[in-house]
Order: C-alpha cells, then sequence, then structure tokens
C-alpha cells in the first residue's frame, strides 16, 4: 500500500512535469514557425525565447523517461520490452512522418525546412522534421536496456556512458543518426535515471539551486556569444547547461506537481496525453501560421496566441477522437491492441 502510494505522488509530479514540458514545446515550435517566416525581424525576443526553451525542453522529457526506465531482468525481457516499444513509437513514427511530409509538398506557401516525398524511403535512418525525438527515444531505449543488462552498477554505468559521451561529443563516433544522436541525448535519459533513487523533495531542491547556480557560473563565463543560439541539439559548448537543467527543473515540478487546484489538474492532463500533442501540433503550427498571417497579417503577439491555441485544440480534438475511432486511437496508442 505504501509503495502504491509512493507511485502514485510519483507519477503526479511527472505528469505535471510532462504537461509544462509539451506546452513549452507548442510554444516553442510556434515562436519558430513565426520567426522563420522573417517577417518579425525587430523581435530579437523570438530568437532568446525560442533558444531558452530549447535549452531544458528535451533535456527534460528524456530524463523523465529515464526516471521512469526500468531494467530488464534478462534478454528475454528485453527483446519483449522492445517489441511493445516498437510498436508503440514506430506505428506513429511512421503515420506522422508520411502525413508531415505530404502535407508540407502539398502547401503552395513558404515551408520551412520542406522535405521530399523521396526522404520517406529513408525514415529507418534519418528521421524528418520533429519526429526526430520519437527515433531517437526508442534507440535509446535499446542502448540503455542492452547496457544495464552488461552493467549492473550505476557508477560503472556512468564511468563507461561519460567515455561514450565523451567520444560522441567530439565527434569520434560514427556520425549515423542512431549511435551519435542516440549517445548524446542518452546523456539526459542517464541523468533521469540516475536521479530516481531515494532523494526526498527537500533534496532534489538542494541539488536543483546548486544546479541553477552552476547554469548561472557557467552562463557568466560563457556569456551569451554564439553558442546561445545552437541550444536545439546537444553541442560541446552548450550540454553542461542542457544537463544542469534536468535537477533544477525536476526540484521544481516535484514541489508544483503535487498541486489539485483546477489549472494543475489541467497540465497534468496535458502530461498523460503528451505524445498526442507531440505528434499533433507541428503540422497544425505551420497551416495555422499561414492562415493566421494572411488574414490578420503580421501582429506578433495576435498570431502567436491564436497559432498556439489553434494547435492546441487541435490536439486534444485529437485525443478526443481517439476515444471514438479506433484507427486513431491504434494510431496514437498502438499498444492497446497488440495482444489483440
Amino acid at each position: 500500500m505504501e509503495k502504491s502510494v509512493a507511485k502514485k505522488k510519483r507519477v503526479g509530479w511527472l505528469d505535471y512535469g510532462k504537461g509544462i514540458l509539451i506546452l513549452s514545446v507548442v510554444l516553442v515550435h510556434t515562436i519558430g514557425s513565426l520567426y522563420k517566416t522573417g517577417q518579425f525581424p525587430a523581435a530579437m525576443e523570438l530568437e532568446m525565447s525560442q533558444r531558452v526553451l530549447f535549452m531544458f525542453v528535451m533535456p527534460v522529457f528524456f530524463a523523465i523517461s529515464g526516471y521512469l526506465f526500468k531494467p530488464s531482468t534478462d534478454w528475454r525481457q528485453y527483446i519483449t520490452g522492445l517489441g511493445k516499444k516498437l510498436v508503440m513509437l514506430g506505428v506513429p513514427y511512421v503515420v506522422f512522418s508520411v502525413v508531415y511530409v505530404i502535407l508540407q509538398n502539398l502547401s503552395l506557401s513558404t515551408v520551412h525546412d520542406r522535405y521530399a516525398i523521396g526522404d520517406l524511403l529513408y525514415i529507418g535512418i534519418k528521421p524528418v522534421g520533429y519526429l526526430w525525438y520519437l527515433y531517437v527515444y526508442f534507440f535509446i531505449l535499446v542502448f540503455f536496456g542492452a547496457l544495464t543488462l552488461v552493467i549492473k552498477r550505476k557508477a560503472v554505468l556512468l564511468m563507461v556512458y561519460t567515455v561514450l559521451f565523451a567520444l560522441a561529443i567530439l565527434g569520434f563516433l560514427p556520425t549515423l543518426y542512431a549511435i551519435n544522436q542516440t549517445v548524446l541525448w542518452g546523456a539526459t535519459f542517464l541523468v533521469g535515471y540516475l536521479l530516481r533513487s531515494k532523494l526526498q523533495r527537500g533534496q532534489m531542491a538542494v541539488l536543483g539551486v546548486v544546479s541553477l547556480g552552476l547554469i548561472i557560473a557557467l552562463w557568466i563565463l560563457q556569456g551569451a556569444s554564439t553558442w546561445f543560439y545552437d541550444t536545439n541539439f546537444i553541442t560541446p559548448a552548450n550540454f553542461m547547461i542542457k544537463l544542469l537543467t534536468i535537477p533544477v527543473f525536476f526540484a521544481i515540478f516535484m514541489w508544483l506537481g503535487e498541486m489539485t487546484d483546477k489549472v494543475s489538474n489541467v497540465v497534468r492532463y496535458f502530461g498523460k496525453i503528451s505524445l498526442v500533442i507531440y505528434l499533433i501540433h507541428p503540422p497544425v503550427v505551420s497551416i495555422a501560421r499561414i492562415v493566421v498571417m494572411k488574414v490578420l497579417g503580421n501582429n506578433l503577439l495576435i498570431d502567436l496566441v491564436l497559432v498556439f491555441m489553434v494547435a492546441m485544440a487541435v490536439s486534444l480534438f485529437g485525443e478526443w477522437l481517439s476515444k471514438k475511432l479506433k484507427l486513431v486511437a491504434f494510431i496514437f496508442y498502438p499498444t492497446r491492441f497488440y495482444a489483440k
């Protein structure tokens, strides 16, 4: 019973955290879509906001997955678990890769980072657009699942991974997406996994404050130079700050995530359906941005709010639709049909 209660509390703050993060993802993609139009050259706060959000959003998302990760007890369980994850992530990955690229090629308006139809032939090697997250996440599970079967002690795991990460960040590993990006983003997953210990909320708060202090120190030492404007992916200049954001936001989510007011409950709901929101919102943001700017012109604040709201509304409609239509449910939640 005590274990059950502890689990519910953990899931509560994790869902809250995922809710905050997915809202941040929608916001950052909305900001980026507007910024790339070039219609707001004087609005440097768009670029600044985008890069600040990129600094923590994906690292903390991966870290939460690491926090929830449970190593397999044997190779059979590992293979079975990977099969389920392949279905869970692979079905929406393929479907939305096709949808995303087709919508891009059907659009007569300006499309940022347009992909050719032929690029769909290579999504097993290189993901398209925002779907890189599902691709890398699956290979992290492949890699970490095997690694934790071979290496049982966390201290040894940390040492081995530090060496691998150093090789990747210095460019000594193959540039193949499934290898290079898996090792780089796997570091954020590992931090989350290592934080899954007996740390109490107060201890996590202390760790978060120390990490925040280090972030500020690194910021002052490095200055807001060109490295700051390259924060979407992990680089030698930004990896330390990205990793340090994880305990900061874990501490924040632990403190705020247990609130039971209506707003917090809504945020937790967004966290529970974060995958659906993640999958749906980027194409919607692109379409909504084109329509809103054509109808209302270049009003930054209005465009930003409307595009964000439309993206969230359509995402929530997609979740509602998954409860009504089995085909839609299969696309978003294929493992529900795994045994059928």
